[in-house]
């Protein structure tokens, strides 16, 4: 007998129970490497099978068992899945534009028109497909007639500013249409139990979660480069909705303005797992929502981070004999139908490129840019920003200490004055040699601001009295027609001070000047101003304008 026939089959190992576990399953089970994740197809998507593993061991139980290796404990099958992941990968690319419902996958498509713009509409509902490579499906059915009453009653109840209501719809909206084109955070403000934390359990809702998840919030501690910042990242980088609740006034001061912005842009910071390295693949998928009792407090000086802020009043106060414990329950009926119109605001929005604010809602970032910058507020009521105008840096900086210290602040020194001032993109430029040729003036080597000036007696005259904006719901963006328009309406109504401040948004000085010429010649301007300058005065104030 030759030796090769007395030669024994080699025994099986681990690696055989491996690929034996790739052969039984693996037309539905793969490796997402990016992720390490397990995937396992439902019939509607991939799913991460992290919440899985009993039924992960059970099927490598089944591989060991087939080709007999013995089973000595838990290692064998945690290395039999650990083998298997080698060769099990997948490459994740995800299908794009489309949404994933329980019933289909629903395309997004791109039109262009003949100049060339690009624009977003709702497509065709298709078969789910192992192909596309979607990782995620919202747990109820695409019904594009269905209603949603009482979403729209309670929404319409809390937030009484209708551009921020359709703000709130294309955020959650964006979310499930895992938009990063767009990046802002949204924040809802008010006092308690004024219906915060249920508008943002109906996002989280409408992102597919059940109604218990729906109140998993965020910790705050997200905005935090420390290591329990990146494990509540590494958890949470996969949501398509995340919500901060009560966020501290300082969540985003201290150093953590980066990682706000990073997370917003959709960008990649750092995450890491428990007993992990550092993740490879950080991007920030979620839209992030957040709310506050009180204004986020930042430096931001250059002001990123409140251009990214979408601020959302949630202005009235319900005492507590009045909460209705099973709102939300009553409202997850609709969350189909109200899914669908956030993603048609989602898609106008996209199509205009930019959220649609009211003039509130501009107002409250301006305040809150302003709440602890003392620098930004001297700015806002003591200068002017003016082409061509210019100022001695030790002039500015005088009235900028005596008013901050009249208010009880801390000033800046001078150089960080000019340093911060320059940071702000007012266009404001510093420049040496003296900025007038006065008497008083007469130094080469002091310096100057160019583009700004201290505001004088005229100024302020010209501006009159402060208007309360917290109440003005219309665009804070419009066109010189849609201000036209406007600007009628006003007249119709007789809010001539209103529909004069409107015109003067107008981008075209020729539509501009033929429009205050009207109301001037029609007196709405003199029925305006009677009273506060004399007729002669306002004449030459619209003239000047």
């Amino acid at each position: 007998m030759s030796v090769n026939e007395n030669a024994r089959a080699p025994k099986p190992d681990i690696w055989d129970a491996a690929q034996e576990l790739k052969n039984m399953f693996g037309a539905d089970l793969v490796y997402d490497e990016p992720y390490d994740a397990l995937r396992r197809w439902t019939g509607t998507h991939w799913h991460d099978t992290l919440t899985e593993l009993s039924k992960i061991t059970l099927m490598a139980i089944k591989a060991i068992r087939s080709v007999g290796v013995h089973i000595s404990g838990k290692s064998t099958s945690k290395d039999t899945i650990y083998y298997a992941k080698m060769i099990m990968q997948r490459d994740f690319t995800q299908r794009e534009h489309c949404v994933n419902f329980r019933n289909g996958t629903l395309s997004i498509e791109r039109q262009m028109n003949a100049d060339g713009k690009v624009s977003w509409t709702l497509g065709e509902l298709s078969a789910h497909n192992k192909e596309d490579n979607l990782t995620y499906c919202l747990p109820y059915e695409y019904e594009p007639e269905g209603k949603h009453q009482a979403i729209d009653a309670f929404i319409e109840g809390v937030v009484p500013d209708p551009l921020a209501r359709a703000c709130f719809r294309a955020h959650v909206g964006l979310s499930i249409l895992r938009d990063t084109s767009l990046h802002n955070a949204l924040i809802l403000f008010g006092p308690k139990r004024s219906g915060k934390s249920v508008l943002m359990a109906l996002a989280r809702l409408v992102a597919g979660f059940n109604a218990k998840e729906a109140r998993d919030w965020c910790p705050a501690g997200v905005f935090d480069n420390s290591l329990e910042g990146k494990r509540i990242r590494f958890m949470r980088r996969s949501e398509l909705v995340t919500c901060i609740d009560e966020l501290p006034t300082n969540a985003m001061s201290d150093g953590n303005e980066e990682i706000f912005k990073q997370l917003s842009a959709h960008g990649g910071a750092g995450a890491r797992g428990i007993g992990r390295d550092e993740e490879r693949e950080t991007s920030w998928l979620a839209k992030i929502f957040m709310t506050t009792n009180d204004a986020p407090k930042t430096k931001d000086v250059s002001g990123a981070i409140f251009a990214r802020i979408i601020p959302v009043s949630v202005p009235v106060h319900r005492p507590e004999n009045q909460r209705d414990l099973n709102l939300l329950n009553k409202l997850e009926g609709e969350v189909p139908a109200f899914a669908i119109s956030c993603i048609r605001e989602a898609l106008a929005t996209l199509n205009r490129g930019f959220y649609q604010m009211s003039v509130s809602q501009k107002n409250i970032l301006d305040e809150w840019s302003l709440a602890g910058n003392g620098l930004k507020r001297f700015i806002r009521d003591y200068c002017v920003i003016e082409a061509g105008a210019r100022v001695p840096q030790s002039d500015l900086y005088a009235s900028y200490c005596r008013i901050l210290i009249e208010s009880g602040a801390k000033p800046l020194s001078s150089e960080n004055l000019g340093r911060e001032l320059l940071d702000m993109d007012l266009k404001v430029t510093r420049n040496k040699g003296r900025a007038t040729s006065t008497v008083q003036n007469r130094s080469l080597n002091g310096t100057y601001f160019q583009g700004i000036r201290l505001k004088t007696s005229n100024d302020v005259e010209a501006e009159g009295f402060d208007e309360d904006l917290s109440n003005d719901f219309s665009p804070a963006i419009l066109s010189d027609e849609e201000i036209t328009i406007e600007v009628d309406k006003l007249i119709s109504a007789q809010r001539f001070e209103k529909a004069k401040k409107l015109v003067m948004r107008m981008t075209d000085k020729t539509n501009r000047d033929q429009t205050l010429n009207l109301m001037r010649e029609c007196g709405y301007l003199e029925d305006e101003f009677n009273g506060r300058y004399g007729q002669q005065r306002i004449f030459e104030f619209t003239a000047a304008a």
